[in-house]
């Protein structure tokens, strides 16, 4: 495992502009992507972190596109979520939840709703 660095040396801090250069040029360079190591390496990073894996890995041309691609994404999914619930409730309430609904023969549970206030807990009702 790695060290913990607590402390920055003299020749450490006399490094930083070589640094800094260095990662401004990569920041600023527009030579293609080697998308194969780069996804490799963030999912890498999922790993030692324990963290789950993401489900999509979006691969962009450039940060700004990962900035615009990445909110047109999450707008993307919102709406397909949205949808999908919409079908799902279509189909699964297929009636008025106010109005005498028939049950058909089988074994049901009937649980009380409750709602927390702050004396405690009460009964729920419309």
């Amino acid at each position: 495992m790695a060290k913990k660095i607590t402390k920055i040396t003299p020749e450490q801090t006399a490094r930083f502009g070589d640094w800094a250069k260095q990662w401004i040029k990569i920041g600023l360079s527009t030579e293609p992507a080697d998308f194969d190591r780069a996804t490799e390496a963030a999912l890498r990073a999922y790993d030692l972190c324990n963290l789950k894996r993401p489900m999509v890995v979006l691969r962009m041309g450039s940060p700004y596109a990962a900035t615009v691609g990445g909110a047109m994404a999450w707008m993307m999914l919102k709406q397909v979520e949205s949808q999908v619930w919409s079908q799902v409730e279509s189909q699964v309430r297929p009636h008025d939840t106010h109005e005498s609904y028939r049950l058909t023969p089988g074994v049901y549970e009937v649980r009380q709703q409750r709602e927390y206030v702050p004396e405690g807990y009460r009964r729920a009702a419309d």
